[in-house]
């Protein structure tokens, strides 16, 4: 015997309209705004979608030039590595122009930045590469800032490359 309780009786609309409101736009830093954009980019290659693909791309290409290091040393700028980047792991390619004691540019190192989160750090970086007059602790320094900035995520419609929320 059916329960009268559990019956449906009658047509069902072919559609329902339900007002859901967006996401809200939060504070969040630079690293996991471009983890975001990172795993949004590889989920629109693999179902195919080209134009947001593209969209992905070109929005974190954009974030990187602007936020990350760029010039003082960093001569060559600081470019993302998307494929090898992973829901939990941002890696990053940099070359760092050395200077002597003199001022006279004395060699290039080239070097990966490796960006993981971390409970109790935010996230932990870890660089590859020669540490020619000890330049992994100003690559440290100066990733570990830019990653740390703080931005208003999802931007809709406000610059990202400039808001910070304020």
């Amino acid at each position: 015997m059916k329960d009268p309780a559990f019956t449906v009786t009658g047509t069902l609309p072919l559609s329902v309209s339900v007002d859901v409101p967006p996401p809200q736009p939060r504070i969040e830093t630079l690293a996991v705004i471009l983890a975001k954009i990172a795993a949004a980019w590889r989920n629109t290659r693999e179902s195919n979608n080209r134009k947001w693909h593209e969209e992905h791309y070109l929005q974190i290409q954009k974030l990187v030039k602007a936020h990350m290091p760029s010039g003082s040393g960093f001569d060559a700028g600081t470019h993302i590595e998307l494929d090898a980047c992973r829901e939990n792991l941002l890696v990053f390619r940099t070359e760092f122009h050395h200077m002597d004691d003199n001022g006279v540019y004395c060699g290039w190192t080239a070097h990966r930045v490796y960006v993981r989160p971390s409970f109790v750090y935010g996230f932990l970086i870890t660089i590859s590469g020669p540490n020619k007059r000890d330049i992994k602790e100003y690559i440290h320094e100066m990733f570990s800032n830019a990653l740390q900035e703080e931005y208003v995520y999802p931007s809709y419609g406000r610059d990202l490359l400039t808001d910070k929320g304020e």
